[in-house]
């Protein structure tokens, strides 16, 4: 595991850093949905748009100028998804469009997760972690915690009243940190063929 030599800053992505985020999410992220879009869907559609939608941030870990992790927050997780349809649209569409059909795998993935964005969810009035990895060989060592709370300020700032998080069932190290911070669970969800648990914390 490589130690940190330099402070760490949390820094808004910027577009130099998109190329090191995007890898990040890939190698971290490998069976979620964004990553199954492709590593060009990612650099070139994503997160561009993440970066202008009026409904998020997205914030990198950085050290010596270089990111080694992430996080995309919203204030409205539909809203946000949606500006980032709107403001890409044929990119969406072309890249859902091939790899819906490059598998009956796929296609069941991308139609349900995407008919989970209309499901109704518990603390809708909460913002939310929408994405946040950390490169394998720097975890364990305050980025994700100092990611999280900078995600924290920024949804006080913006009035909103809490935050939820999304996250696997089987992540047991990672739910109880956050379970130690004060979040509580508050759902249980079965996507994609995995299960899910949404942990959230009122400010």
């Amino acid at each position: 595991m490589k130690k940190a030599t330099h402070p760490l800053e949390i820094d808004e992505l910027k577009p130099e850093w998109i190329a090191a985020v995007a890898a990040i999410h890939m190698q971290s992220l490998p069976d979620d949905f964004l990553p199954g879009l492709g590593a060009e869907f990612l650099q070139k559609v994503f997160y561009p748009a993440a970066m202008r939608s009026p409904y998020g941030r997205v914030y990198a870990a950085v050290e010596s100028g270089l990111p080694l992790g992430f996080v995309v927050v919203t204030t409205d997780s539909a809203r946000f998804f949606r500006s980032i349809v709107q403001k890409e649209f044929w990119g969406f569409l072309k890249t859902g469009l091939r790899t819906s059909f490059a598998s009956w795998k796929n296609f069941k993935r991308n139609f349900e997760v995407l008919a989970s964005l209309f499901a109704k969810s518990v603390d809708e009035d909460l913002g939310e972690i929408y994405e946040i990895a950390v490169s394998p060989d720097r975890q364990n060592q305050g980025a994700g915690k100092a990611l999280v709370a900078r995600s924290i300020e920024f949804l006080q700032a913006a009035g909103v009243p809490g935050i939820k998080i999304k996250t696997r069932k089987n992540n047991t190290a990672w739910i109880g940190f956050f379970e130690r911070s004060g979040w509580h669970l508050a759902q249980e969800i079965h996507l994609i063929g995995k299960d899910y648990v949404v942990l959230s914390l009122r400010f």
